[in-house]
């Protein structure tokens, strides 16, 4: 179904929250920018038709002094780590200042 399995989505989803300049994952205004396992939804990924690229919607924390780029690439290199042969793109779909 997806390059991750459930548990291995999940880790990488509380990997990327834990980011700083990282409030959330960005779920899109009606949730629809989620992956979909049986009683768990991992919002803000969302994987290629083909699957050679993952596209990760986040939640820009601008209460913290960190860069965007630099989140980006903290966020980049975590799921690179998580999906090795995959494509990553960041979108920082919305704002909070927490």
């Amino acid at each position: 179904m997806y390059p991750l399995d459930r548990d291995r989505a999940l880790t990488l989803a509380a990997q990327i929250e834990a980011v700083d300049g990282v409030a959330a994952l960005y779920p899109g205004k009606f949730g629809e920018i989620t992956l979909l396992y049986p009683q768990v939804r991992v919002p803000g990924i969302r994987f290629s038709q083909d699957e050679k690229a993952v596209t990760i919607y986040l939640v820009a924390d601008v209460s913290v002094d960190t860069p965007l780029p630099h989140a980006a690439d903290e966020v980049r290199e975590i799921a690179a780590t998580a999906l090795p042969d995959h494509t990553i793109n960041i979108i920082f779909s919305e704002v909070s200042s927490l």
